[in-house]
């Protein structure tokens, strides 16, 4: 096959590199670029979930985290009566989308200013149906008018609570209580002044100037809906989680999810008269979700069961029984032989969504491990003959490893889902690893490009875990691929039709330019 290298790119260096370490700094001023001190400053890899890092602002309003590996990054400040904002969020004050900061060895440096703004202040006491103050349950606060951002605050001992960070503007305040037993929100959301109905609830101007409302619950309302999730001897399943979707014209939309008690039941307390489906989501191992064996794969029925809410009738009572699972077992181990490198983390969830034509989103069911070790796992509560799918996989929040291969019973698997047969116990699952590769650059000032494709062409991947086509964003002409399984890739800017051949092995960064 002829070397695809085209003048249109330049590799500046072909030979790898090592990822050397950079530096991201800045300043946390206010509307009137005034330095606010000791603020808290988050580091956050992309993709990454919570805090990598975490910082105080010096009494100029500066901050610096040293030692950040070539990746894409977010910053984030926070102080008591500033609106937390992040770095190149659209608007300053509201909520909204940050911008990205990418660092590569080429430019491994990035210098940003955060502003934050005064926020509102509100305080308050919530009292149950009795009229004594609810201790430990939430408050909410949904401004109509932004909805990519959700505030909310727990109550203290006395029922009180206070919030000091909200942007200015308009908001429904709502409170629920939180069942410790259930580890979750339970029973009806009743808004200011005191109502379940939301149309019926008081908007409340919120400023600068610290407010006080208190919410009140009115009258016990008998649940609509009941659910039960219990052996097929009869014991009652905790933390079991129920899915419910509603009926909205010709599609099925996502309504609600609940957690069982001790008891294996949970009520649902908001159901408007419709038709709806609850099925069982997640369960502690090593039980598996309830199926009705006798329905169509492809029908909902398979999977969930179906029921209806019309005005004044009695509550709806569904019935799941479940039994326990089939019992995967696996083991980490380096494409060169042994474990992992430590310390590190791995997670390994494994996910089946079914195909349901009329379904709006997805209805998944998740089985987490219920052992992870550096070398080990264990995946109890798996249904036979049914496609599941290594979901997530991250050694850290850089990806320094890769999945290169996966065999199941001894059969490599190459994109192919994992089915387990009941008759052939047991069963294990090898999961190897490689050093992951990097490849990071920049773009010429003339390419007007927002992302970077690289396709994979040669190399170890399984196709279902490293697809073969990744895009990245471009901030400020840099670019960055990481978790890359080693091999050779082509790297491309879309719509054009030129390509550069690029190779990375193991553990190895290649620094390119695109021109």
């Amino acid at each position: 096959m002829p070397l695809r290298v085209i003048a249109l790119f330049l590799l500046l260096s072909a030979a790898a590199s090592s990822a050397s370490s950079g530096t991201i700094a800045g300043t946390v001023v206010d509307g009137r670029g005034i330095p606010i001190p000791q603020a808290t400053i988050y580091l956050t890899v992309e993709m990454g979930g919570c805090p990598s890092t975490v910082a105080a602002a010096d009494s100029a309003g500066r901050f610096q985290f040293a030692g950040a590996e070539p990746g894409r990054y977010r910053v984030k400040a926070a102080k008591v009566g500033y609106v937390t904002q992040e770095f190149g969020e659209r608007e300053k004050g509201t909520p909204g989308f940050g911008a990205t900061i990418i660092l590569t060895p080429s430019a491994p440096s990035a210098n940003v200013e955060i502003t934050l703004h005064h926020a509102a202040q509100i305080g308050g006491t919530v009292y149950d149906e009795d009229g004594k103050a609810l201790a430990g349950g939430y408050v909410f606060f949904d401004n109509p008018e932004v909805t990519s951002q959700a505030f909310f605050a727990r109550t203290g001992a006395q029922g009180d609570y206070w919030v000091a960070d909200l942007p200015p503007g308009r908001y429904y305040i709502s409170a629920r209580r939180f069942s410790e037993q259930a580890h979750q929100v339970v029973g009806d959301r009743w808004y200011y002044p005191g109502t379940t109905d939301k149309n019926l609830a008081t908007l409340v101007a919120l400023s600068e100037n610290r407010a006080a409302v208190d919410v009140r619950f009115g009258r016990r309302q008998d649940p609509p809906g009941v659910f039960l999730v219990r052996t097929h001897q009869g014991v009652p399943v905790a933390r079991a989680v129920v899915t419910v979707y509603r009926k909205a014209e010709a599609s099925w939309r996502h309504h609600d999810v609940l957690r069982t008690g001790a008891d294996g039941r949970v009520a649902i307390r908001t159901l408007p008269a419709g038709e709806y489906f609850a099925y069982v989501s997640e369960l502690p191992p090593p039980l598996s979700s309830w199926r009705d064996e006798n329905a169509d794969a492809g029908s909902i029925e398979r999977y969930a069961k179906r029921f209806r809410v019309a005005p004044d009738q009695a509550a709806v009572t569904i019935d799941f029984p479940v039994s326990a699972g089939l019992v995967l077992s696996g083991s980490f181990r380096m494409k060169s032989g042994g474990p992992p490198a430590t310390p590190h983390t791995i997670s390994l969830d494994l996910l089946t969504t079914p195909k349901i034509p009329e379904l709006t989103g997805s209805m998944s069911f998740l089985i987490k491990p219920a052992r992870l070790e550096n070398e080990g796992f264990l995946i109890q509560g798996m249904r036979p003959n049914e496609p599941y799918l290594l979901r997530e996989f991250h050694g850290d929040h850089l990806k320094p490893f890769a999945i290169v291969e996966i065999r199941l019973d001894g059969n490599t698997l190459r994109g192919d889902d994992i089915v387990l047969s009941a008759e052939a116990a047991p069963h294990t699952l090898e999961v190897i690893l490689d050093h992951a590769a990097v490849i990071s650059g920049s773009v010429a000032s003339g390419l007007k490009s927002r992302s970077v494709t690289a396709r994979r062409i040669t190399g170890e991947a399984p196709a279902a875990l490293h697809a073969e086509l990744t895009k990245t964003e471009v901030v400020n002409r840099r670019f960055v691929f990481r978790g890359l399984p080693p091999g050779t890739y082509e790297v491309s800017v879309p719509g054009r039709e030129r390509t550069l051949e690029v190779q990375v092995g193991a553990g190895e960064t290649v620094e390119v330019t695109l021109d």
